[in-house]
């Protein structure tokens, strides 16, 4: 059964002889398949969800390393990593924005500019990386953080958003939608605007391809928009609206490669939120934050279990993070060497999948 609406719809499998739906809409629109084999049923899904590209050559040539730290910091790691002959296609750069450190945690600057003094040297570093044939992948999300507190920014994304009524805001109060982290607050791009869109498709193109060489990135976040109270240009409600917003920024990521380097677009981000659309656009699925353990629920079990789920949902490529990423607990030392060598394991066998070693 494939749902055409983006309304909130929830499914119930209580009762063995029947699937019970809910829609919060007046109307379900849909079509029911019947099929003779799981191949068949996913081959009928991918005409209505699309299908992903095939990846380009240069990200299947070995892992992608996902290091943090700065230009000295990273360019340290590679090097002890090259000296064991592994082979890396890409390094993924999530802190090239820099970090802003608050009481509780810190927090990357969602300002979506190199950071100078982080690293320093950046097109250097860049050069010296593609010279050994990796390429460098960056990280953006559709939220904006006023820079002002940030030293030595050169625009000031959010400002320039606000200014020009880009985000989303509360349709009682008129007040913009901060995104209510702990610490600081954040606008999210409102996306049932067009200009936004095209403003912002703008921001990665100069931003990101045009300043950092990029290869690739995660387009984070997507399910962020709020159900309620939300006021919305298209004239859709919250609960129309949330489930098409994620397609719509992996829409942009996708419109933004495209017209940015036509024919020779070889980029590839990759998303952790999505709809029914969403794979025609993406370049790869991220099954999200795992944590450091082999727990099936929340640990790196439970990333195998979600590349199963969303590959029978029309996502053909997807990955996770080698080594987790949150720890709450110690983690041992058999379990650290279990996970080494399960990402020595996947960088060797860089023609069967496309490994993301995680380190801090």
């Amino acid at each position: 059964l494939v749902l055409f609406d983006s309304d909130y719809s929830a499914f119930s499998f209580k009762k063995k002889s029947e699937v019970g739906i809910y829609m919060h809409s007046s109307s379900l629109n849909g079509i029911l398949y019947s099929t003779s084999s799981p191949l068949e049923s996913i081959e009928k899904l991918t005409l209505h969800t699309g299908r992903m590209k095939p990846l380009p050559k240069w990200i299947t040539r070995g892992g992608v390393l996902g290091l943090q730290g700065g230009t000295e910091r990273v360019m340290e790691i590679y090097k002890l990593v090259k000296s064991y002959n592994a082979s890396v296609s890409g390094i993924w750069l999530q802190d090239w924005v820099g970090k802003r450190h608050l009481k509780e945690y810190s927090r990357l600057w969602w300002t979506w500019e190199v950071d100078q003094n982080y690293y320093p040297e950046w097109q250097q570093m860049r050069e010296t990386l593609e010279a050994d044939g990796v390429r460098i992948l960056t990280y953006i999300n559709p939220f904006l953080v006023d820079a002002s507190e940030k030293p030595g920014f050169k625009r000031n994304l959010f400002q320039e958003a606000k200014d020009k009524n880009l985000l989303l805001r509360n349709s009682i109060t008129g007040d913009v939608i901060s995104a209510g982290e702990i610490s600081f607050g954040a606008g999210l791009v409102d996306f049932s605007q067009p200009k936004a869109k095209e403003w912002y498709k703008k921001v990665i193109q100069q931003n990101m391809f045009n300043e950092t060489g990029t290869s690739g990135f995660m387009a984070d976040f997507g399910e962020g928009v709020d159900l309620e109270n939300i006021l919305l240009e298209n004239g859709f409600s919250g609960f129309q609206y949330h489930n098409l917003y994620p397609t719509q920024w992996s829409q942009i990521c996708s419109e933004a490669a495209q017209e940015y380097f036509q024919d020779k677009d070889e980029i590839v981000f990759f998303t952790r939120s999505g709809y029914m659309d969403t794979p025609k656009y993406t370049r790869l699925l991220w099954a999200g934050d795992q944590l450091q353990s082999w727990d099936t629920k929340v640990g790196l079990g439970s990333a195998i279990k979600a590349l199963i789920s969303s590959g029978i949902s029309g996502y053909q490529m997807g990955h996770s993070e080698i080594g987790g990423y949150l720890s709450l607990i110690h983690i041992s030392e058999p379990t650290r060497q279990a996970e080494i060598s399960y990402a020595v394991f996947c960088l060797k066998k860089k023609k069967l999948i496309i490994p993301f070693a995680f380190a801090n």
